[in-house]
């Protein structure tokens, strides 16, 4: 199963909203900053950076938002995350 790891409040709620708007399985562990969860070794283990958002999967960790939001993607199909795709217009 995935697993999620965020904070409230701050980028890491990107990836945690798009799974649920897809309808996704997944754990969601909500890391507290002002409680320091993020400097536990438990969570150390899983990020030595202490960041959110990561997320981990069958293949590995990952901790950038993009990338995320890609797994998310490629586990849940293209038009349920399509939300999550911005398309930003070449200039001319």
């Amino acid at each position: 199963m995935l697993k999620l790891f965020y904070t409230r409040g701050a980028c890491s709620m990107v990836p945690h909203i798009a799974p649920e708007e897809a309808g996704a399985q997944y754990e969601k562990v909500l890391i507290d900053f002002r409680a320091g969860d993020q400097l536990r070794p438990e969570f150390l283990k899983v990020n030595p950076k202490a960041r959110v958002p990561v997320l981990l999967t069958d293949r590995g960790v990952l901790t950038e938002i993009p990338a995320i939001l890609g797994a998310w993607r490629a586990v849940h199909g293209v038009g349920s995350l399509s939300l999550c795709v911005c398309r930003i217009p070449a200039a001319r």
